[in-house]
This record gives C-alpha cells, sequence and structure tokens, in this order.
C-alpha cells in the first residue's frame, strides 16, 4: 500500500482540502486497498478541531467531501508514510528539520509534480476572504491528480 500525508500549519484548511481531494480521487478509480490519504497539523493550535466551514463548503461545491478532525504531525509519520506533502516551504522546511536522514527523502513540497503551481506554496487561506478557499480547492485538484499519477508510475 502507497501512504501519502499531507501536513500544514493547523490541519484545518490546506492539509485537509488536499486529503479530501486525492482520497476522492483515489475512490473514483478504485485503488482505496491501495493508496492510504491522510493529513496533519505542524503546529497544536487546532488540535481536535474540524475543518475551517469555508474550506469544507469550498470543497462541497466541487463535489469533496472533507471530514477530518486536526491532529498534529508525529515523528513516527516518517516511517508510517512513504510521501509526505508540505502545503508551503515553510512547512517543508519544518518537516526537513525534524525529518531523520534516512527520512529526508519522503518529504516534498505539495506542488512538486504540479504542472500548473510547479513549487508555489498554497496560500493559506484562514485570515482571506472566500475567494482564497476557492483557489485551495483549484489548486488542491490539479495538486492531487498530479500527485496520484507520480506515486502510481513509481
Amino acid at each position: 500500500m502507497i501512504s501519502i500525508l499531507f501536513v500544514c500549519s493547523g490541519n484545518i484548511c490546506r492539509s485537509p482540502a488536499l486529503e479530501a481531494t486525492l482520497k476522492k480521487l483515489v475512490q473514483e478509480k478504485n485503488m482505496s486497498e491501495k493508496i492510504l490519504v491522510d493529513s496533519c497539523a505542524i503546529t497544536p493550535s487546532f488540535l481536535g478541531a474540524p475543518a475551517d466551514p469555508r474550506m469544507v463548503a469550498a470543497a462541497n461545491k466541487r463535489g469533496v467531501h472533507i471530514d477530518h478532525k486536526a491532529k498534529l504531525f508525529e515523528e513516527e509519520y516518517f516511517k508510517a508514510f512513504d510521501y509526505i506533502f508540505a502545503s508551503d516551504h515553510e512547512v517543508l522546511k519544518v518537516l526537513q528539520q525534524m525529518a531523520p536522514e534516512n527520512a529526508k527523502g519522503k518529504l516534498h513540497l505539495a506542488t512538486e509534480y504540479s504542472t500548473a503551481f510547479k513549487d508555489k506554496d498554497l496560500p493559506d487561506p484562514y485570515f482571506d476572504g472566500e475567494s482564497r478557499f476557492e483557489t485551495i480547492m483549484d489548486m488542491s485538484q490539479e495538486i492531487a491528480q498530479a500527485i496520484l499519477a507520480k506515486v502510481v508510475k513509481n
């Protein structure tokens, strides 16, 4: 089984959007038995909180269902997951500092395989308006397709 983890700051906006979008794609392609997808945070700010309602609403418009409670990244995830995707360069840097040497190859920027958004950060929509949540979902859909294509190919 291929295991994929998305990580952002608080685990209530970007990483749950990426997780739910990729899960939907995996289900549509009948690959749920082959690919595990999850998400978490690098800060404890929102532990146990559901995804931001604005993120949930933007996802629902695209037929993506976000059902997630924020949780904190744990060191064991470096062993448990094959791919760990950070939502932005700042989160990636934190993960790189935490990672044992043998796990650094598992760390990627979420947009690494993207064509449209290659090596760009997913902007944190938390303090922005509704349109930023729509942007995150637009980005998530393209990113999820690119990630799925890459990991299946590998």
